[in-house]
């Protein structure tokens, strides 16, 4: 029950009453009417939370167990605890929204119970104070339908208080559901019905009826019904005459009669103090005029003042989506975003704010989408269409909010990348390893909560609009893969093939499974989708499309193993039959093909088919690492050579060779020297992780180039620069090794002795472990030369101290 601090004023009071029920406790026959006129007494008086502690003293447990307690002292017990509890309550609460706190729900929980008791007990108790002090309390609880029934029972004695509560509970329904508001206007037909209604509270329904038919498009009607009303008033500068001039400024303003509208509402604004919050309303409706007649700096300055001065009216939610509309109007996307933003903090948290209905603020964002949309300022378009979703509560989002957030994250992600959205995956893949990785970032971003806002868009349509819903499971499948999240898309893509068979996709759907599967890593499970899209339909193009990442697959899935599965598949591509030189499918085939013969050693073949792709796709993105590439066969292919002039052969053969070795390795070098000089000449900010790789070896193998050619005037500068540029970096080790074997090689020992303690110096410094991985791109070639290097260091200088020491 309710607790509260005693004044000291009434302390006094308070002992005297617990003495009184001291004595009845030991009196032979107690008498409770004296406490209880007490208590009386003190709620007359205005201190209900003085007359609650008596009746929650002693008195409690004694008339509990005194026999001589009748069911009207019951009774009247009962309904002095109820009204004191109800009455304190009140004298303590701030604002009606306490009455919804834990403390406010039990207070009005145990008031009700009280007064319940006195009714058991016996029903004249109730008097009609009491009952609409019941009434408020159900009220409280939102148990209207038995607030109702208890007003009902209050007699025109009380009429002033009925009244003042069924406004209560219109008021409360009118901001409730449509079925709360149905039983507000019939509430209102009610009190209209009552003849000896005051003017005030006649005014008051109207305002509040007419107001609801405003609002189903009824406004003409409206001003007929409401112009004979001003004559029936007393006095025409009333506050009743005020409010029906704004209603009738309302009326006129729904339907387009801008100049009566100005009118009525000058009318009204005359009438009220400028501290009434109907002024907010006035200047509200005054903006919408200014709107409407394109005066959009006016109806901006009355609606940021209607914001700034009425904060908690309820003209503040309508200001804020004028606000947020002439902002835009305005040009001023980020103020109008902002005016938005505080409305929906509204929406989100009450379900509407004022007059605003999520609905309502949904269509007057979506004109401001759109046309930002249209502008290509898919950035504040998007804030729009985030707004719009946030607006609804929980998940309950229309469809339409939740299509256009998706689309909107899909078109920025598209225009970040440049529209790089074609059926030709590998060039769209060349394409974006050319942009700064920060934008290809940020659209993956976007990409991926365009898939979530996608498949919500499903479930929301799937059963209004099934064929809708299909293409947003599709887009949002396809979503998540651009954006590089395969799980997501694997889920989708396989929800899509299982549950739309007779899809015109329905192919494509298990090709891009395979595609997804094979970007997992989970090279098995690709083959077999792959081979199930050629064996379905062989002439279709998914199956053409096929052809490449299935050979891929064999080749990842058993490291190389099925080079010959793999090589008889991209020649099936080449052959001519099934693709043109132009098709994507040919020119992928013939890029793996050459780099598949690279990997597995067959060079010369490498290097015709690295050699065609680069005559037939000069302009391909990945021409840089088309370029490394052949550089890298030809290099090998020389060290191949190598090998093969070491076995006897005729001189006209090994001649033959020799001239092909050197061929190789100078067109090594050019290609090397090219590769370099692109990707330096370019932001090394924006390089890939792969180009640096190639980058680093380009500078590293042109000295391996010049240095097997025999030029090692030329190699040592190209490993000098290569140390210079590396010297940060493990790989710095490299040049500074093949600069000793250089120096070696020319026979200039005191140089070669100098590079080979530097070298060891730099050995030293980098962990074992770091030179036995990548990061030092030294094979076995490079230590061999070394060692030989410095044991040939060790023999001449060994010559040289005994030559020294015999003179």
């Amino acid at each position: 029950l309710f607790r509260s601090q005693l004044p000291v004023a009434t302390l006094g009071l308070v002992l005297l009453a617990l003495g009184i029920a001291s004595i009845v406790e030991r009196a032979p026959g107690p008498d409770f009417g004296g406490v209880l006129n007490d208590a009386e007494a003190l709620i007359s008086k205005q201190e209900p939370a003085t007359a609650l502690a008596i009746l929650n003293g002693p008195i409690v447990d004694a008339i509990g167990k005194s026999a001589a307690a009748d069911a009207e002292t019951l009774a009247r017990f009962h309904a002095l605890r109820g009204e004191s509890l109800f009455l304190a309550h009140r004298e303590r609460r701030v604002e009606r929204a306490a009455m919804n706190t834990p403390e406010g729900i039990a207070n009005n929980t145990n008031t009700l119970a009280e007064l319940e008791k006195a009714e058991y007990y016996d029903k004249s108790q109730l008097t009609p104070r009491r009952l609409a002090f019941i009434a408020e309390t159900l009220i409280d609880l939102n148990r209207i339908e038995e607030a109702v029934e208890h007003l009902k029972h209050i007699p025109a004695a009380e009429s002033d208080r009925r009244r003042r509560l069924y406004k209560r509970i219109i008021t409360q329904d009118l901001a409730g559901t449509p079925a709360q508001r149905a039983r507000a206007l019939e509430g209102l037909k009610l009190l209209r019905e009552d003849l000896d209604l005051p003017q005030s509270d006649r005014v008051w329904a109207i305002t509040r009826q007419q107001r609801a038919a405003i609002e189903r498009g009824e406004a003409t009607r409206v001003i007929d019904e409401v112009l004979p009303e001003l004559q029936r008033l007393d006095d025409p500068n009333s506050s009743e005459a005020a409010d029906l001039h704004l209603l009738l400024g309302d009326a006129y303003l729904e339907t387009g009669e801008m100049e009566q509208a100005r009118n009525h509402l000058t009318l009204a604004e005359a009438i009220l103090s400028p501290g009434d919050e109907r002024r907010g309303e006035i200047d509200e409706s005054l903006a919408r005029i200014a709107q409407y007649k394109g005066e959009i700096e006016e109806a901006r300055d009355r609606f940021a003042s209607v914001v700034e001065r009425f904060p908690g009216g309820e003209s503040h939610a309508e200001a804020l989506l004028g606000l947020g509309e002439t902002e835009a109007d305005l040009g001023h996307p980020d103020e109008s975003l902002a005016a938005y933003a505080a409305l929906v903090d509204g929406l989100h948290q009450n379900g509407r704010a004022g007059s605003i209905t999520p609905e309502r603020a949904e269509s007057s964002m979506e004109q401001r989408h759109r046309i930002r949309s249209a502008a290509g300022d898919l950035d504040t378009a998007l804030a729009y269409a985030e707004l719009i979703v946030h607006a609804y509560r929980g998940d309950s989002a229309p469809a339409s909010a939740l299509l256009r957030l998706a689309e909107t994250h899909r078109d920025i992600a598209s225009t970040l990348v440049g529209g790089i959205t074609t059926d030709d995956e590998y060039e769209s893949a060349g394409r974006l390893s050319l942009l700064d990785p920060a934008i290809v970032e940020a659209a993956r971003i976007h990409l991926a909560k365009a898939g979530v806002a996608y498949e919500k868009h499903v479930r929301a349509s799937i059963v209004a609009s099934p064929e809708e819903a299909s293409v947003s499971l599709w887009n949002a499948a396809d979503s998540f893969d651009r954006a590089g999240e395969q799980q997501e898309a694997v889920r989708l893509f396989t929800e899509y093939a299982h549950n739309r068979q007779q899809s015109p996709k329905q192919l494509e759907s298990k090709y891009r499974l395979g595609r997804c599967f094979q970007a997992l890593n989970e090279y098995t499970t690709a083959i077999s989708l792959f081979e199930e899209v050629v064996r379905a339909n062989p002439g279709s193009d998914e199956a053409f499309r096929s052809y490449v990442p299935l050979a891929q697959c064999y080749l990842l899935a058993s490291n190389d193993a099925d080079s010959e599965k793999a090589e008889a598949l991209l020649l099936q591509v080449l052959d001519g039959r099934l693709f043109k030189p132009d098709a994507p499918q040919f020119k992928r085939a013939l890029l793996e093909l050459g780099q598949l013969y690279l990997r597995v050693g067959r060079f010369p073949e490498s290097i015709a088919r690295l050699t065609e792709a680069l005559d037939r796709y000069p302009d391909t993105p990945e021409e840089t690492r088309l370029r490394f590439d052949l550089a890298d066969a030809n290099r090998l292919s020389a060290a191949q050579i190598d090998r093969q002039l070491k076995e006897a052969m005729p001189v006209s053969e090994r001649a033959e060779l020799e001239r092909l070795r050197n061929d190789r390795l100078k067109a090594a070098l050019d290609l090397y020297e090219q590769v370099r000089a692109r990707l330096d000449g370019s932001d090394p900010t924006k390089l890939t992780a792969l180009q640096r790789i190639i980058l680093r070896n380009s500078i590293l193998y042109r000295g391996d180039c010049a240095f097997d050619l025999g030029d090692y005037e030329l190699a040592i500068r190209h490993y000098d620069a290569a140390a210079q540029r590396l010297a940060n970096e493990p790989a710095s080790l490299v040049p500074m090794v093949q600069i000793v074997n250089c120096y070696a090689a020319l026979g200039r020992l005191p140089e070669a002795r100098t590079a080979h303690e530097r070298a060891k110096a730099r050995l030293k410094e980098i962990h074992e472990t770091t030179w036995q991985g990548a990061a030092v791109p030294m094979d076995r070639r490079h230590w061999e030369r070394w060692l030989e290097s410095s044991l040939r260091l060790d023999q001449l200088e060994a010559k040289a101290s005994t030559a020294n020491a015999a003179q």
